[in-house]
């Protein structure tokens, strides 16, 4: 009995403390720098990534499309509330070969008439049957210009039965959070 309230008790505090971070990270956002520029934002982020032709265990030309949404964001800008950032490039992948590391340029373009180009590095691996992507970086240019960026993003790998299928895998999602401080 003593060892389930204990353990309760680690599961309240463990959940108190992670919203406390939370807390903490999108309230720390909402502060304008010494210059009056913005100093930062927090936004949670869908992530919609197409495949064609879809990705099936033999490596082969694909082309990603990819569609991020940013919403409900914190920011000590009042006009910034969600943004997009959409791309696309053919590579050569399968469903074994999506994890890896790279680097390059990327534009957010916000819902005020503003941008941020962010020059990143990528790092996505396989954790427990889930595709985790995390990009680090700087904001090169636009809004943010010089603040550092974090965006994270947790979805299901791709599934093997449909690898194994002629059409193969044609879509993955994805959620997580971008901060830039």
């Amino acid at each position: 009995m003593k060892f389930t309230l204990l353990k309760r008790f680690a599961c309240v505090a463990g959940a108190s403390s992670l919203i406390a971070g939370t807390m903490f990270l999108t309230t720390g956002t909402a502060h304008a720098s010494e210059s009056g520029s913005p100093s930062g934002v927090t936004c949670a982020v869908t992530l919609e990534t197409q495949f064609s032709p879809g990705l099936t265990f033999t490596e082969q030309s694909t082309t990603l499309s990819f569609d991020a949404r940013y919403r409900t964001c914190v920011s000590d800008d009042p006009t910034l509330t969600s943004g997009t950032r959409t791309a696309s490039s053919t590579v050569v992948r399968s469903c074994n070969s999506l994890a890896g590391t790279s680097s390059g340029t990327y534009t957010i373009s916000w819902n005020n008439g503003q941008s941020s180009t962010i020059n990143y590095s990528r790092s996505a691996t396989y954790v427990a049957g889930q595709a985790v992507q995390v990009d680090t970086g700087i904001v090169a240019s636009g809004e943010f210009s010089g603040r550092n960026y974090l965006y994270e993003t947790v979805g299901p790998q791709p599934n093997l039965l449909r690898c194994a299928t002629p059409g193969g895998v044609t879509s993955l999602t994805s959620v997580g959070t971008v901060i830039i401080l």
